[in-house]
């Protein structure tokens, strides 16, 4: 992703940091941590109720995956307008940038899963370790047959995989990508309940973040200059961070993932609009600077972490002070997987230019 210091873009991208935090700490939280917030406040120590509010803010995990998938769309319209790459260079940086680390990230599960199924094998024997669920994970169809092992959230990672390479056929009509998008979904809801089609569910989302890129870099911004054109927009404005609010209080107060596909549409054409109106307004928002540097490992930190939360949760269950060691863990592996991504992409490069040569 291009780096840009323009604030609403610095904003974003200390965003997909957060999101991909919000996602390991959510699934730390529902494997290791020891007690609810409702038993935290009946025992009535303090130290236990602030840190099980603390972690009940990562109940919303399920909206930091649709806030992921949206950035991607995003991000990846940005850079191709600014790189302006032919189809092959596309693919090439596509395969060095996330392809590589996603078929790394199976490798690196699948070890910490053989070190658990040795350690615990009652535990990991409801899990898939089929040479098909192995393809059809490598092969990004791992949908059909559940992901291979225990990293089940990589699933994802296809999905936007999968994104690039829709995005790739409809970079120029974007509106068909739309339209074959909602064919895929409605045939997806209401008459064959393939997991493939699914797929196009999450293209959607993808495009809303391409499409708001688009509008914004490609100079084909919404003319608001008229009084009812304010108002309407101040009023989406205010419907748009309502809905928001709404989604995560309800996910608060529920403290689970709570998944529902209209619902995620709508958190779509919410981000679609206030996204498109924090870059275009004079508002001013900021995270603090670590975000913006763990943006750099977020997809490391997405890829990495849930085989060693499983390993752990398998070890030693629920607890206080394994939630702490699996955080440090992760941090570890997180930082020497980005390593080798950059060093795996840094060799693949000198590779083909050898070849070129």
């Amino acid at each position: 992703m291009p780096k840009s210091k323009e604030p609403g873009l610095v904003f974003l991208d200390a965003l997909r940091g957060l999101a991909a935090l919000v996602v390991f700490l959510g699934h730390a939280k529902f494997f290791l941590v020891p007690i609810t917030l409702g038993e935290a406040i009946a025992g009535g120590a303090i130290l236990t109720i602030v840190a099980a509010v603390i972690m009940q803010l990562f109940v919303f995990g399920h909206q930091a995956v649709v806030l992921f998938i949206f950035l991607s769309g995003f991000w990846v319209a940005y850079s191709q307008m600014k790189r302006k790459l032919n189809k092959k260079d596309f693919l090439k940086r596509r395969f060095t940038k996330v392809y590589l680390p996603y078929f790394f990230a199976i490798l690196i599960g699948l070890g910490i899963d053989s070190i658990g199924r040795y350690l615990f094998p009652v535990f990991y024997s409801n899990l898939v370790f089929t040479i098909e669920s192995f393809f059809a994970t490598v092969f990004l169809y791992g949908s059909l047959y559940g992901a291979v092992g225990s990293n089940t959230p990589i699933m994802t990672v296809a999905i936007i995989i999968i994104c690039y390479l829709l995005f790739l056929v409809f970079e120029k009509r974007l509106w068909l990508g739309f339209i074959i998008g909602i064919i895929g979904t409605l045939a997806y809801v209401f008459y064959i309940p393939n997991p493939i089609l699914f797929v196009f569910f999450y293209f959607i989302i993808w495009l809303m973040g391409a499409v708001t890129s688009k509008i914004y870099f490609g100079g084909k911004r919404l003319d608001l200059n008229t009084m009812w054109k304010k108002v309407c927009a101040h009023a989406l404005d205010l419907v748009g961070v309502l809905f928001i609010l709404w989604v995560l209080y309800k996910n608060f107060v529920l403290g689970f993932w709570y998944a529902d596909l209209p619902e995620d549409i709508f958190i779509g054409l919410s981000m679609s609009w206030l996204v498109y109106r924090l870059l275009t307004t004079k508002i001013k928002l900021a995270l603090p600077k670590c975000f913006n540097t763990l943006s750099d490992y977020s997809y490391s930190l997405y890829l990495i972490h849930y085989p060693i939360i499983i390993i752990i949760f398998a070890f030693m269950g629920k607890s206080w002070e394994w939630l702490i060691i699996c955080i440090v863990l992760v941090t570890i592996f997180t930082f020497f997987f980005n390593y080798l991504i950059k060093y795996s992409n840094s060799a693949y490069d000198k590779l083909t230019n050898r070849a070129k040569q």
